[in-house]
């Protein structure tokens, strides 16, 4: 742990203490933080607050909304449990989930084959598998109080997205929250909207997704465990996809690695295949596929022998982190309680920074500088552009001060995935006090004492229409005359010195209307425009559209 002498008693977000800054990515900065309650009662958590920049931004506060209230309602031990969502004393929205100790699949995997010079153990790898799949089977069936499915889809079962605890629990994160943040529209920071290397042929394509697309994700996690490699590679997340949509199919696990087994050849083939119904129907057979493979080969592999593997490769750091943990300070005074809830505590100097990972959403491993990032949002806040003012009484089932959905401070959560937040995570430099304070805000008034907990306000939020838009061969997308660009989504890249987002693009949000949708396949070398294609489209709120625009050459 990075520990600044300088460093005083840790702030609060909301009720929770914060004790150290984990990561920093495009979307959120991630914290340590100690929940307390009556007689001494703790419970480490992970909070993930929006960044500035993003928390002016209503559209993706909105959707960031809407995933949260979908994710809060998962619970199941092999999905990272979100327990509370609240606001900052700037009125920027945070979320506060489950803390796992432990690593991501991608660290297991690759320490493994470091210090083994092998990859992981089949039946291990298997049972590794099958843990994942029992997340997604409960994801993919939950439904909500009436009956109806949640239609959830994960859509990046990436190793970032996978985390071994160190007691051999296995949990997927990012469940929604990776959902939300690929569908901003924001043009100035990098938006996770699934990783290439891990998407199905379908979610390449920008065609409709269900449970089977995850699938595949889990087939190329099983293959890269049972191998030590990387399936799908590339120079670039627009190669790889074009292998995902017409390239050769992989080579079996076995090619690679003597140990794996016939039977194991034969799962990995199924969930791998390009078409999904040809893939297992539903991760619960696929499953049922793995234990039949693990009880004929008479591997019977339960959390406590993941364990052993996990802490025999990571012995050293365990004991530091725990060294850190214990060494964690704590605050000098409570949060202050008052009528509208709990107030935060100023911080005049640094929060300690971790140097180990956690659990998350998403694996950083290059640090991000918050001080621009704080003071855009001191100018922001000094321009009077607070953003957040009309999304204030957003379901009041989130803002109520009763802590509707706060941790039991009795019982112990099951153990469980959104990532996220949190994410596996590196270092990340300590954010520094500001040079001046920030600007008052009116004091936030009492609420009526004719509202109760049970009592839900709720105000208008504009509901956005959804797009997808395919082209063959690929084409920059322009909307409305105007280039997009999604920073670091899956298909943007540099063409003729300029970024461009192309297609397959899936699930953009827009703003209901008509909007004109240009697409122009483009010359790499000079940006000349060599096919175009333009379509008309009308969609109301809430509407989802695929559009496949055709293309002419241009003279």
């Amino acid at each position: 742990m990075q520990t600044d002498p300088t460093a005083s008693a840790p702030k609060f977000l909301g009720k929770y203490e914060v004790l150290a800054r984990l990561d920093s990515g495009g979307m959120a900065e991630i914290f340590l933080a100690r929940a307390r309650g009556l007689a001494g009662f703790e419970k480490l958590v992970v909070l993930k607050r929006i960044l500035p920049h993003l928390a002016a931004e209503e559209e993706f506060v909105s959707l960031f909304l809407d995933e949260a209230k979908t994710t809060v309602a998962l619970s199941h031990g092999n999905v990272v449990q979100v327990f509370d969502m609240g606001k900052d004393a700037d009125g920027d929205y945070f979320i506060a989930m489950e803390y796992v100790a432990g690593k991501n699949l991608r660290r297991f995997t690759k320490r493994i084959v470091e210090r083994t010079g092998k990859p992981i153990d089949p039946p291990l790898a298997a049972f590794i598998a099958a843990e994942i799949l029992k997340g997604l089977d409960y994801a993919h069936r939950r439904t909500d109080g009436t009956g109806r499915p949640l239609g959830i889809v994960h859509r990046d079962v990436s190793p970032h997205n996978i985390l071994i605890s160190y007691e051999g629990e296995v949990k997927l994160t990012d469940f929604g929250i990776a959902k939300a943040a690929g569908k901003v529209s924001h043009t100035e920071a990098g938006f996770v909207r699934g990783k290439a290397n891990y998407m199905s042929p379908e979610q390449a394509a920008a065609e409709p997704l269900d449970g089977r697309s995850d699938l595949f994700g889990v087939g190329v996690l099983l293959w890269e465990m049972l191998t030590g490699e990387s399936l799908f590679s590339g120079d670039n997340p627009e190669q790889v996809i074009r292998m995902l949509r017409s390239g050769p199919l992989p080579d079996a696990p076995s090619r690679r690695s003597a140990a794996v087994p016939p039977a194991l050849d034969a799962i990995v083939k199924k969930a791998l295949a390009r078409n999904p119904a040809e893939r297992y129907a539903s991760a619960d057979i696929f499953l049922k596929e793995i234990g039949q493979y693990l009880q004929t080969a008479g591997a019977v592999l339960g959390p406590r022998d993941l364990a052993s593997r996990v802490t025999d490769m990571f012995a050293e750091e365990i004991e530091t982190e725990r060294r850190q943990i214990a060494a964690l300070p704590r605050a000098s005074a409570p949060p202050i309680t008052t009528a509208s809830g709990t107030a935060p505590i100023a911080v005049t100097r640094p929060i300690q920074t971790l140097d180990f990972e956690t659990s998350g959403e998403m694996a950083i491993t290059g640090a991000t500088d918050l001080r621009a990032a704080a003071a855009r949002r001191r100018q922001r806040m000094q321009r009077g552009g607070a953003g957040l003012a009309g999304l204030a009484a957003i379901v009041a089932v989130f803002a109520s001060t009763s802590g509707a959905f706060s941790p039991d401070p009795v019982a112990t959560p099951s153990p469980s995935l959104a990532p996220s937040p949190t994410p596996s995570v590196a270092a990340s430099p300590s954010l520094a006090p500001s040079a001046s304070p920030r600007p008052s805000r009116s004091p936030t008034p009492a609420p009526s004492p004719s509202l109760t907990a049970t009592k839900l306000v709720v105000a208008p939020v504009l509901t956005m229409a959804r797009v997808s838009i395919n082209t063959n061969p690929w084409g920059a997308i322009s909307i409305d005359g105007e280039p997009l660009v999604v920073k670091n989504a899956a298909t943007t890249s540099t063409i003729a010195g300029q970024l461009r987002t192309t297609t397959p693009l899936q699930d953009f949000p827009i703003k209901p209307g008509k909007h004109v949708i240009r697409v122009e396949q483009l010359d790499p070398a000079n940006g000349k425009v060599l096919q175009r294609g333009e379509q008309e489209v009308e969609l109301a709120a809430g509407e989802s559209k695929s559009l496949n625009i055709p293309m002419k050459p241009v003279p």
